[in-house]
């Protein structure tokens, strides 16, 4: 995470988001849910690019009604 932020700061991004597109939200594989991490890795990016999407289609929406 703290690499991300120094990469985005050091390329000027000004938009700098707070974890990469890739990122999944993963639980320590215990013994016990050894079987449902999986799932749960798939689930979270599946849920991380459908926000990614609408994120992208609100930006250009606004850019659409800003006239840019």
């Amino acid at each position: 995470m703290e690499d991300f932020k120094r990469f985005s700061r050091r390329q000027g991004n000004p938009e700098r988001k707070p974890f990469p597109r890739s990122a999944a939200i993963s639980f320590p594989a215990s013994p016990h849910h050894a079987e449902e991490t999986p799932g749960r890795v798939i689930l979270a990016n599946i849920f991380l690019s459908f926000c990614y999407s609408i994120q992208v289609r609100l930006f250009s929406t606004n850019r659409d009604l800003q006239g840019i």
